[in-house]
């Protein structure tokens, strides 16, 4: 019989196949590295198709607005009150976001909303319809937004003064795109009173049309990004129609009067960020042209910081701030 000394089995247990410990730090290190070097191309991959995702929403809202000035002969107002009582400041009113509903497939919202009989005032007065505010909207966000669908920034609490309604939930459905307005910012009574025109293309009951962007459809800006730092916007409308603030215009609307992409308020103080242009893709934000295209601005782009985006005439304004205006003559070639 055969025997097998205890050496010579702790032999064979010696040459069985395994990896040591280093070996196999070794391997880990090895994928760490690879995971490592995937993630942001991965991460490249997939803003790569929300920026494209963003683009295809404005180029629907292009659409939309090229669709309602064809049936309207007007482009749709930024903001709109119908009652027209100018000096009711702490009326709510409607946003070009609601008015191009029925151009964007949604006609059952706008009809449930009534937009085309009455004031954004009167629904928000109506408990049974008011909510509707708050109906998210794929095609006003801008997918690498982060913020929440409510806007909580720009609140529809209290907006009639002395008469204040009880809603316990008064926050609106947040949108990433706001109208251009153009270079200078000031209270929608002083458009329809004084006709104090911000240059722009659509703001605060505005009646432009085409013809009236001298300057050419494909070098004037109709809608921009807004991202959630800088309280981003609300497709419904405004709280206040006359006010400039966070509970104003500016809910809907915004002006080239400060930079793309402009420090948050929170951090430098009110900069105009929450009036401005901004977006979660890395140097720049998308905007709307009046010919219908869409073109991504980088925040380098020249802007006068000295005050003389609210002058006129506008020899020396930035090239942005040119874009932001329809007819101040001075046409804008490459940017």
């Amino acid at each position: 019989m055969l025997v097998t000394s205890s050496s010579s089995k702790d032999s064979q247990r010696q040459k069985q196949p395994g990896f040591t410990l280093i070996e196999l730090l070794v391997v880990i290190a090895i994928i760490a590295i690879l995971v490592a070097l995937l993630l942001p191309a991965v991460q490249q991959a997939r803003e790569a198709a929300r920026r494209s995702a963003c683009k295809n929403n404005l180029k629907q809202i292009g659409l939309a607005i090229h669709n309602y000035h064809e049936v309207n002969r007007v482009l749709p107002p930024g903001t709109l009150m119908k009652a027209g009582d100018v000096n009711a400041g702490s009326v709510a009113a409607w946003g070009w976001g609601a008015i191009l509903l029925p151009y964007l497939e949604q006609a059952n919202l706008y009809n449930s909303l009534r937009v085309s009989e009455g004031d954004l005032d009167a629904v928000l007065r109506d408990a049974s319809i008011r909510d509707l505010t708050k109906t998210v909207l794929p095609v006003y966000r801008c997918p690498s937004a982060y913020g929440e669908a409510l806007n909580r920034n720009r609140s529809f609490n209290s907006p009639y003064g002395n008469s204040p309604i009880s809603w316990t939930d008064p926050f609106p459905a947040t949108s990433n795109y706001a109208a251009m307005i153009g270079t200078r910012w000031g209270r929608l009574d002083l458009y329809v009173t004084q006709r104090r025109d911000p240059w722009g293309s659509m703001f605060g009951v505005s009646s432009v049309r085409f013809h009236h962007v001298t300057d050419g459809l494909s070098n004037t800006i109709l809608i921009g990004e807004r991202d959630q730092f800088c309280y981003a916007a609300v497709w419904a409308g405004v709280r206040r129609y006359t006010a400039n603030g966070t509970v104003g215009n500016p809910a809907a609307l915004g002006s080239a009067s400060s930079k793309i992409n402009e420090a948050a308020p929170e951090l430098t103080g009110d900069t105009g960020c929450h009036q401005g242009f901004s977006s979660e893709h890395t140097g720049g934000a998308h905007f709307v042209f009046a010919d219908g295209s869409v073109r991504f601005i980088g925040e380098t782009i020249q802007f006068n910081s000295s005050g003389a985006a609210d002058a006129s005439p506008p020899a020396t304004i930035g090239v942005y701030q040119k874009l932001a205006r329809r007819n101040d003559g001075h046409v804008v070639g490459e940017f």
